[in-house]
């Protein structure tokens, strides 16, 4: 019997379990500096518009659906108030690190303007519009 089949078998039996999808957080490091991050702005994260649970969403898609290493581009001096903020929100669990605009990471960007290449503008994270944003980002991956 092989054990790495039984293994991946197992594995893929506890994921699917009873018709849920569960994020695995084990797989392969691809890295920063890769065209897989996910870059959102902090202004999408802290606007009265935004709702935290769609932003949620949007991150544990990206991570889990679509692969892509979450980063929230934020300034230096500003790091950890929204580290506390978001820590508090509960919406750490998908973000991998804060990044300063003068560390240039490549890959797709949610943000409130068009200043980079592969942006998807938009001025909130809302359940309005997380169909929309998905969609967005399946197509840019």
């Amino acid at each position: 019997m092989n054990l790495n089949f039984c293994f991946e078998y197992l594995y893929a039996e506890s994921v699917q379990l009873n018709n849920f999808r569960f994020c695995s957080h084990i797989y392969n490091y691809t890295g920063v500096k890769n065209n897989v991050n996910l870059i959102i702005s902090s202004l999408l994260i802290d606007t009265p518009l935004s709702d935290n649970l769609a932003i949620r969403y949007i991150t544990a898609y990206a991570k889990c659906d679509l692969k892509l290493y979450n980063l929230i581009e934020v300034e230096q001096e500003l790091k950890d108030p929204y580290y506390a903020y978001m820590k508090e929100l509960g919406l750490m669990d998908y973000i991998e690190e804060y990044i300063t605009p003068e560390e240039y990471e490549s890959g797709v960007r949610l943000d409130v303007d068009f200043n980079y290449t592969r942006t998807i503008k938009t001025n909130c994270i809302s359940f309005e519009n997380t169909s929309s944003l998905t969609s967005q980002l399946k197509i840019f991956t």
